[in-house]
């Protein structure tokens, strides 16, 4: 019984990354990565690392689109309310 609660730590906590801010959970996981990456652990964790700050990285990229889109399209329409006034 002792041992659900150790195998559902690791779900509940990466479930609550999604109400946090984006730029939470970027920065924390390029820390980890950089963690990661210098205590080495595992043999594959460098890898795992650079693949992670990759990850972010695209992710960021794609935010940062989203919401200049999402700008722009807020703009667009405006200007169409106020040229219906």
């Amino acid at each position: 019984m002792s041992q659900i609660p150790n195998r559902l730590l690791l779900p509940i906590l990466i479930s609550l990354t999604a109400f946090a801010k984006f730029e939470h959970v970027a920065k924390g996981t390029i820390i980890f990565a950089g963690l990661l990456f210098i205590a080495s652990p595992f043999p594959l964790s460098r890898p795992f690392a650079c693949l992670c700050v990759l990850v972010v990285m695209l992710l960021a990229k794609t935010h940062k689109a989203w919401q200049e889109g999402r700008a722009q399209m807020e703009a667009d329409a405006q200007e169409e309310a106020e040229k219906e006034q």
